[in-house]
């Protein structure tokens, strides 16, 4: 109790000396808020939010959390202690803490689950901007795109982690983050995984976590496309993280290269109170509306609909014959090719004209358009290969490719190849 009667005194003390200095913008902002609990991340994400009146669980009356406290502001505007019980409205939590009003503001010992422990010196601190403030969290004026820290444990000298990757990853492929932290330029030892914007960690499956080595370095995969965050923490053995956890950063992770992410990442969405704030959700499947490769093609004329498309009928008759369809590999993994080796045999004593090869599958399997030969001299063959595509999100299973031929003035011929889609 003795150390946090120091730092009562210490806030009252700064908060005297801070009269005057803050700005006074009395808009409501946009800031991040972080709070970072014993062992698990409570909240990290943007939330739109004022100064108001506030009151913690304990308290027997509310009050008012607005910048004006003890004279420290003329206007009324957004605080860092106001921003934090609205992220706890948010998400259903509260909080608690003891007002002191010869400070004018709280001394907050509780934030969601995670209440101080005095007998092992577990007290929440505050940070906005990398700097534990000098006033309270009442007290002190925030503007659009602060960053409010409230950590745990704040004044046991624990590392406070920091996190570094890129923007975009592609599904599949590994990526490297850098994890450093106040006391050095690399961390060993920490953990980086996915958490969701509602602070949810996401399964291992769907982002598989690494460690970082002595350099700092972590490699992390993505499985899911969309938009995904990534946290690194060092978890400790004692009922509180061995380190602070880091900030989050969000990744785009495309199906390829160039495709991008549906609208703005949801953490940097401002959430606000009464509202169901934006969290990550699975990227949709590509349709023939949102990327018309995949369309299916325009049927060409033919001379049953275009009668000036009918070809002279030569003497003799053209003869064509599918004489080769191999599938390989026969076994495939989702997101990987299927080679399709063909050969086609004019037979006959004329040529053979308009000759045109399909290739088609199930909804499992992405094929190109039709593929035009041309004509084919009477007694050639000619030999191609095709290329179809399982989907990354096929299931397991057997599954059919099919190849149509057809030339003006012949009856087209089908023939189809099984072939069997494995396990990721």
């Amino acid at each position: 109790m003795r150390m946090r009667r120091v730092l009562a005194v210490l806030l009252a003390v700064a908060s005297v000396l801070a009269v005057g200095v803050q700005s006074s913008a009395a808009e409501p902002v946009d800031v991040s808020v972080r709070v970072e609990g014993a062992t698990s991340t409570i909240f990290d994400r943007v939330v739109h939010t004022d100064g108001r009146q506030l009151q913690s669980a304990s308290d027997t009356e509310p009050r008012t959390c607005d910048g004006t406290n003890l004279d420290a502001n003329p206007e009324p505007g957004p605080v860092p202690t106001a921003a934090t019980a609205d992220a706890m409205e948010i998400i259903g939590q509260d909080f608690d803490g003891q007002w002191y009003t010869t400070y004018d503001d709280y001394f907050l010992t509780r934030w969601g689950p995670d209440a101080e422990d005095n007998g092992n010196g577990w007290w929440w601190g505050i940070l906005v901007n990398d700097e534990y403030t000098p006033v309270g969290g009442c007290q002190f004026r925030i503007v659009d795109g602060d960053e409010i820290l409230w950590v745990y444990d704040a004044f046991s000298g624990r590392p406070m982690l920091h996190l570094e990757g890129p923007e975009t990853a592609i599904v599949g492929e590994p990526v490297s983050v850098t994890v450093s932290s106040d006391t050095g330029p690399s961390y060993e030892g920490a953990t980086v995984g996915g958490l969701n914007a509602a602070a949810v960690p996401y399964p291992a499956e769907v982002v598989v976590p690494g460690d970082s080595d002595a350099n700092g370095v972590a490699g992390v995969t993505f499985n899911e496309p969309g938009w995904k965050r990534l946290k690194a923490r060092d978890p400790g053995s004692s009922g509180v993280d061995d380190a602070v956890a880091s900030n989050s950063i969000d990744v785009c992770v495309e199906r390829v290269a160039g495709d991008g992410c549906t609208g703005a990442a949801p953490s940097r969405i401002p959430a606000r109170v009464g509202e169901d704030p934006a969290v990550e959700v699975p990227e949709p499947e590509p349709t023939c509306e949102t990327d018309p490769s995949l369309c299916p093609p325009e049927p060409e004329p033919t001379c049953e609909t275009d009668p000036s498309l009918c070809p002279v009928q030569p003497e003799g008759k053209a003869d064509l014959r599918l004489v080769r369809f191999n599938v390989s590999p026969r076994a495939v993994k989702p997101g990987r090719r299927v080679k399709i080796a063909v050969a086609v045999k004019n037979a006959g004593d004329a040529p053979a004209t308009r000759v045109r090869l399909c290739l088609r599958g199930d909804r499992r399997v992405r094929t190109g358009a039709c593929r035009a030969i041309g004509t084919l001299p009477a007694g050639s063959t000619r030999k191609l290969q095709l290329f179809a595509k399982v989907r990354s999100k096929a299931g397991r299973g057997r599954t059919v490719l099919r190849v149509g031929l057809g030339a003006a003035g012949l009856k087209g011929q089908t023939k189809a190849r099984p072939f069997r889609i494995m396990r990721r």
